[in-house]
């Protein structure tokens, strides 16, 4: 099971940008690959394996503002959780999608439709008309 924990990191006061830790952990080795791509743009500062075998992965990265960092965090395609300076730990919510989900048509939904009389609730291999002959 993946975590997914940030943190911001204290920058110099003079900087204007933010800088943002990531670390995944709970990681299959099959896929890192996978992972690496979704970080593309981070850069990775340290890894490991814990004792089930299982990668931990760090990453590290600088935004202009701190609204660049929401925007990339709620654009995250798996949960991830910020732990603030006094230690809570906050689930970041993520974009919903505003896209209405197309209905499926009763032969994909579940229903089945006979292809030798047309009718649903059956197929074709139980069709009663098959049977009656």
């Amino acid at each position: 099971m993946l975590n997914s924990t940030c943190w911001k990191v204290k920058s110099e006061k003079n900087s204007d940008s933010t800088t943002y830790n990531i670390q995944l952990s709970g990681i299959d080795r099959k896929q890192i690959k996978a992972f690496l791509e979704v970080m593309s743009g981070w850069h990775k500062y340290a890894d490991g394996h814990n004792a089930n075998g299982l990668a931990v992965l760090l990453f590290r990265k600088s935004f202009k503002s701190n609204y660049d960092w929401i925007k990339w965090a709620r654009s995250f395609p798996y949960d991830l959780f910020e732990e603030k300076e006094n230690g809570k730990i906050e689930k970041i919510k993520r974009y919903k999608s505003n896209k209405k989900v197309k209905a499926l048509p009763a032969t994909k939904a579940g229903g089945r439709v006979c292809s030798k009389c047309g009718d649903k609730g059956h197929n074709r291999r139980t069709c009663p008309e098959r049977i009656t002959r």
